[in-house]
């Protein structure tokens, strides 16, 4: 009988070699789990600053985007839900694009407002007729703009990184545009019984 478990033992011992040295081979790289060259580049480009903003920007289009449709099954004014129209379509181009040039970047950008814009769409959803449209026009209209208006201004002179920049550039006409909209929209709400 003693033969078997010395067959058993060694059975077992060069097994465990084998495995061994199995596992010390290096394994070869798999090529998904690379990084691509492009996106080593683009990763130590963007800067805390760029990063920055491009978080500021997405939550602000989406706040946009989300209040806008909030108009759009709120509002009784054509005006106001001609606006938010507007609203959700712009500022859903410009996240789709600033997506684009985030993801190239290596950041993924925020896909929902922030907290404390959540926290304006919780107010605003509780009002009815004329409070919503003066709301609606006073808050997303003029205020959120002009918070737009700063962080594009500012972005178009100081981002590093050069597409987003243009993004900037290219984007803040429109933005000045939807608040003279909305400053125009706000005096109409506010004189409307």
């Amino acid at each position: 009988m003693k033969p078997f478990p010395l067959r058993f033992t060694a059975l077992l011992a060069s097994m465990a070699m084998a495995a061994g040295a199995a596992l010390a081979q290096p394994k070869p790289a798999s090529p998904a789990a690379e990084t691509p060259p492009e996106a080593k580049q683009n990763q130590s480009a963007v800067n805390d600053e760029d990063k920055n903003f491009i978080k500021r920007a997405a939550e602000a289009g989406h706040l946009e985007v989300e209040a806008s449709k909030l108009a759009e099954e709120k509002s009784e004014s054509e005006e106001v839900k001609s606006f938010a129209q507007s609203m959700i379509k712009d500022h859903t181009d410009a996240n789709l694009e600033l997506e684009t040039i985030s993801k190239k970047n290596g950041v993924a950008p925020p896909l929902f407002p922030s907290d404390m814009q959540k926290e304006k769409l919780q107010a605003l959803s509780e009002v009815e007729g004329a409070e919503f449209d003066r709301l609606y026009a006073k808050e997303i209209g003029v205020a959120a703009h002009k918070e737009a208006v700063s962080l594009f201004e500012g972005g178009s002179a100081s981002l590093q990184d050069a597409e987003l920049k243009a993004f900037a550039v290219k984007t803040l006409p429109r933005l000045k545009k939807h608040l003279g909209m909305a400053e125009d929209l706000e005096r109409k709400v506010s004189s409307a019984k």
